[in-house]
């Protein structure tokens, strides 16, 4: 009988061990596509020289995919022209078997 229960327990911290790896991983397969959704929203607004029709374009195709991109423009040298774009997006990191979902990340970079 105790050798039932030695394997009954045995098992359960496997499959616990199981769960929370997957989540794990699953969670930062999750975080790097947001960071290459990011890396590839600033390239599109570098390529589009700043334009505001293309940062729209990244913030609906963010909106597609459960992000939220937010975009400052700066002008940094006062002569009336865009020349930076602070780029931040919020994702939401879930981790499946562990109930941590709807936690909010944010990641930043700056389109010049």
């Amino acid at each position: 009988m105790e050798a039932i229960t030695k394997s009954f327990l045995t098992l359960f911290c496997l499959l616990m061990v199981t769960f929370t790896t997957v989540g794990l991983i699953v969670g930062a397969v999750n975080a790097g596509k947001a960071d290459a959704f990011l890396t590839d929203a600033v390239k599109g607004v570098e390529e589009s020289n700043l334009r505001d029709t293309a940062i729209r374009e990244w913030q609906s195709m963010a909106k597609s995919l459960n992000y939220q991109l937010d975009c400052k423009s700066m002008d940094t040298n006062g002569d009336g022209y865009t020349d930076m774009v602070d780029m931040t997006l919020v994702y939401n990191y879930i981790l499946p078997y562990v109930k941590a979902e709807g936690q909010k990340h944010q990641l930043r970079a700056y389109a010049r």
